[in-house]
């Protein structure tokens, strides 16, 4: 990259991709002890959320909640506005953040600064499941959110709140504050410090503008001679090999173009 800058071709700026996502230490106390839990979740980026309803590791509170619509693999926004991408794949607590190939696909979207924000339970209707189970009920709200979602993350969840919920019976709770709870569970927002960096990554963003280079032979349009292949160029795929193929397929280009 710094040979593409001497020679005065425009490189965006390059970071780690497909990584995990840190948060920082006081704020992820809560979760840390969570660490090695993993289920299937929906994440996807927040474009422009400088900051996000509830601090890093804590549920945001529902008067201020963002909502998301969701359903598409891509959500374009108007002229200009970045993408909102929606990823159904696992997830993994760590102690220092979040992982699992969720983590690792929505951290090619994520800039600093921004939110992520999670569906924690995709399949499963939490405020549906809460609300049926709730007449003439017995249960305390943890032994029955238990029932719907795994052990740890519901007793962690209800704990780090800080609030009566954990131990009130579900037949006392009102509606609303069962409603608020699922909501906070389906539409989890979270602002992470960093990513877990290089060491972790698995692929790299940035790298020379793809604009500066001929499609067809990866030489750069400004400079005979010089080429440019796979990660040093602006070019990042998904979890999935698309990389490798990314890698192969722009060398077989360039072998073409010198071979000529």
């Amino acid at each position: 990259l710094r040979i593409a800058r001497q020679f005065g071709l425009k490189v965006v700026e390059p970071r780690p991709a497909l990584v995990p996502l840190v948060f920082d230490a006081a704020q992820w106390a809560d979760f840390a002890e969570l660490s090695g839990v993993a289920l299937e979740v929906v994440v996807r980026n927040v474009p422009g959320s400088s900051s996000p309803p509830g601090a890093a590791g804590q549920p945001a509170d529902s008067a201020q909640r963002k909502r998301s619509s969701g359903g598409k693999a891509a959500r374009q926004g108007g002229k200009g506005e970045k993408p909102v991408v929606p990823f159904l794949e696992d997830l993994l607590f760590t102690h220092r953040g979040l992982s699992g190939p969720a983590i690792l696909q929505i951290s090619t979207f994520w800039n600093p600064g921004e939110a992520i924000e999670i569906d924690l339970a995709p399949d499963t209707d939490i405020a549906t499941g809460l609300l049926a189970a709730k007449p003439g009920s017995r249960q305390q709200v943890a032994t029955a959110l238990a029932g719907l979602w795994p052990r740890r993350l519901a007793e962690r969840w209800l704990a780090q709140a800080g609030n009566d919920l954990a131990q009130a019976r579900l037949a006392d709770v009102p509606d609303r504050r069962l409603q608020a709870l699922a909501a906070d569970i389906h539409h989890w927002q979270l602002k992470p410090t960093g990513t877990a960096g290089y060491r972790k990554a698995e692929a790299m963003r940035g790298g020379v503008d793809t604009d500066e280079l001929d499609q067809r032979s990866m030489q750069a349009r400004k400079v005979a001679g010089l080429y440019f292949i796979g990660e040093a160029v602006d070019v990042t795929g998904w979890l999935g090999g698309y990389n490798f193929q990314w890698a192969w397929s722009s060398a077989v280009a360039c072998g073409h173009a010198l071979s000529a």
